[in-house]
């Protein structure tokens, strides 16, 4: 099913920057792709086990597509490649 939802929203992606409704289907994109499913709990601050606080550190997720469900919870940050580091490095 997830798979499904991936290939509609490429579908739709590829409409909204005026591609072919199929450009993002071929054997390369969305053929045989990694699929995962990470749940992670994102605590609002720096991960820092030496505090006791245990959290998803910084890191980049692979492949085309990610589908983040969110709340009202604080903590998931999305750092743009010219933006400052939120762990200071």
């Amino acid at each position: 099913m997830i798979r499904r939802v991936c290939k509609s929203i490429a579908r739709i992606m590829a409409l909204a920057l005026d591609s072919d409704v199929n450009y993002f289907d071929t054997p390369d994109m969305l053929g045989n792709p990694i699929a995962d499913m990470i749940l992670f709990h994102y605590e609002g601050v720096v991960f820092n086990p030496s505090k006791g606080i245990y959290a998803c550190g910084a890191h980049c997720d692979f492949g085309m597509l990610s589908l983040l469900a969110t709340d009202d919870v604080m903590g998931l940050q999305v750092r743009m490649s010219d933006g400052p580091d939120p762990n200071g490095a």
